[in-house]
């Protein structure tokens, strides 16, 4: 799975530089977002998969269903849950997965469906504690890096990530 992933990524890359070429850039170089997704439209129209655009859509409206309202944004439910002194959301019909790939609605969910929800929510704060720390460190990092290249009259196009990665050595590997 982790093989099809990375060619996927990396036909996805493709496809964005293939589009950056096609817009015009910000004076910084970066571009802006919404050029490229019609971009990207343009490109992808023609080798359109029915059959995978159909699976994809299915696996999207399940995982918007197990997904429970306001989660993201603390958005008021109808129904609420009052469970040490926190009130929360309930959705009754919001699907969850167990870890043999199965899916019940919440009224309905056994114990093992609860809990196996629960190791997965674990394991995302755990990775998403992972990406948070490293992007904190790679932000103080570049910081730093900047503001010691500003005063030695460096032009501001210069100091990019990939410049401080590679000239302060943190950069291992090849692309």
């Amino acid at each position: 799975m982790a093989s099809v992933q990375k060619r996927l990524r990396a036909h996805y890359q493709r496809l964005y530089i293939d589009a950056k070429r096609k817009v015009t850039p910000n004076p910084d170089r970066s571009v802006v977002e919404e050029d490229i997704r019609k971009q990207l439209a343009i490109m992808v129209r023609g080798s359109i998969d029915v059959d995978a655009m159909a699976e994809q859509k299915a696996v999207h409206i399940i995982e918007t269903l197990t997904k429970q309202e306001g989660e993201d944004k603390d958005e008021p439910a109808s129904l609420q849950l009052q469970l040490f002194g926190e009130k929360f959301g309930y959705e009754p019909t919001r699907l969850i997965k167990d870890s043999a790939g199965n899916i019940i609605e919440a009224e309905l969910a056994p114990l093992s469906f609860v809990l196996a929800e629960l190791r997965r929510s674990s394991e995302n704060v755990q990775r998403a504690t992972v990406w948070n720390t490293r992007k904190a460190r790679i932000a103080e990092h570049f910081q730093r890096w900047v503001e010691s290249q500003l005063g030695g009259g460096r032009s501001i196009r210069e100091l990019t990530w990939g410049n401080c990665a590679r000239e302060t050595g943190i950069l291992r590997g090849q692309p």
